[in-house]
Order: structure tokens, then sequence, then C-alpha cells
């Protein structure tokens, strides 16, 4: 593209995975296009090149979201791993978002199984636990689903994006669970 305006509107035909955008373009500068076309689609990578590098030019591009900054001349090798790393990059984010929807998906209230009235209210509690973050403490016989009902309330709360730790508490001797879960010193 020859300027700012037609790559945005290239973007919205194209929808590329990666752009290399030089900084100096007639109209809109390298970084205001970037900036634009990230606000509508955050998930494409951009490598800045320009001729006129500087230390708080390359600051201002990585923290308005450009994955690389590269000077003119460049070395062709340097720009080929670049493209190689954010297309990986973009790669791995997409995997990453895959399998949290798939989680998300497996875990829904949905395909826990039941319609009595006890389960009407168990479904009503895990609602309203999943859009606050106070500790939940679900108790149950052997096999009724507390792993299952924990889960579905984690990837459907805040904390969704972060690891889920199930601990079988029973598999650990009582004496030992405050150590296993808060350390301990030798010989204390």
């Amino acid at each position: 593209c020859a300027n700012g305006e037609d790559a945005l509107d290239c973007v919205d035909t194209w929808c590329p995975d990666l752009i290399l955008m030089d900084q100096n373009m007639p109209g809109m500068d390298g970084i205001e296009t970037m900036i634009r076309i990230r606000e509508k689609y955050p998930s494409i990578s951009v490598i800045i090149l320009t001729a006129f590098g500087s230390i708080p030019l390359a600051v201002k591009a990585m923290k308005s979201g450009a994955y690389n900054y590269i000077t003119k001349p460049f070395d062709n090798d340097e720009l080929l791993i670049a493209v190689h790393r954010a297309l990986e990059h973009k790669r791995l984010n997409s995997e990453i978002a895959r399998l949290r929807e798939e989680l998300r998906e497996k875990y829904r209230f949905e395909n826990i199984i039941g319609s009595s009235p006890p389960m009407i209210r168990l479904f009503e509690q895990m609602m309203r636990v999943c859009d606050n973050n106070a500790t939940v403490l679900i108790q149950g016989e052997s096999g009724t689903g507390k792993e299952l009902v924990a889960k579905a309330i984690h990837y459907h709360s805040k904390r969704k994006d972060y690891p889920l730790v199930s601990v079988n508490c029973g598999a650990i001797p009582f004496n030992l669970i405050e150590s296993e879960f808060f350390g301990h010193e030798k010989g204390a």
C-alpha cells in the first residue's frame, strides 16, 4: 500500500496475519496507522521499519503495540527471523485462545446433568459465585461431581485465564497438608 489510508482499506479486505510497515509514509505515519489497525484487529502483528531509527521512536512503537521495530538498512536474515517469530507468536496466541474456548465449552453449566430442584438451586449458586472473587467450598459425597462443579465455576469466573489447581486432599496425610500447601523449613 502506498500510504496509511490505503493500508487501512487493505486490512479490511485482506485481514493479514502480519504487516510490515514503514514508519515514514505520506499522511499518517506508521505508528498511527498501526494503532488504528490494531484497534479494529488486535490479533494482527505489525513490524515497523524505519530509516530514521531512534530509541524514543522505538519505545513508542513497541508501547503502541508493534511486534518489532527494525531500522533500515536491515539484514534480510534479521527481517526473516522477525517475521517467523511474529507469525509463530500469532499462531501460539490463536492456539491458546482456541484451547481456552474448548475448556469453556467443556465445562459449560449445561454439561452438568440434572433438573431436580436441588440441582436448579446448585446452578443458581454457581452463577452467583462466578461473578465475584470469594473462596468457594464445595462439599459432597464421593462421585457426585464436585470437581466438575469447581471447573465449571472456574472457567466462567474472572479467573478463567489463570490455572486451576485441583488437589485430592484425601491422598495427603493429615499431618502433611499444611506443609504441602504452605511449605516448611527443615527443623521447624
